[in-house]
């Protein structure tokens, strides 16, 4: 579910040193801490918290790490946006 959402809208992807399910792994620890600090009080949807801190976690390990795993993700996911704004650019101008 949540864990998994994150990863895709993160693009993360499995690489020779981390597999996916490490990454959830690490996820699963964001969605503990998020059970654990949950306050719903002050008005947010638990799911809106809990994606914030799983994608918290998920990125103090890539800090913490210095991780350059998710190199060639961050790279594919700009390329697509180039494309799209390319093919964009395109149609108003022909």
């Amino acid at each position: 579910g949540l864990v998994w959402k994150v990863i895709k809208n993160m693009h993360i992807y499995a690489t020779k040193d981390m597999e996916l399910d490490d990454y959830f792994q690490i996820g699963c620890m964001g969605l503990l801490k998020a059970i654990d600090t949950y306050d719903a009080s002050k008005g947010t949807a638990f799911s809106t918290y809990a994606y914030v801190s799983i994608r918290n976690e998920l990125k103090s390990y890539f800090k913490n790490n210095n991780n350059n795993h998710n190199i060639m993700g961050k790279l594919l996911h700009i390329t697509n946006k180039l494309k799209d704004k390319t093919n964009i650019w395109k149609s108003l101008i022909l």
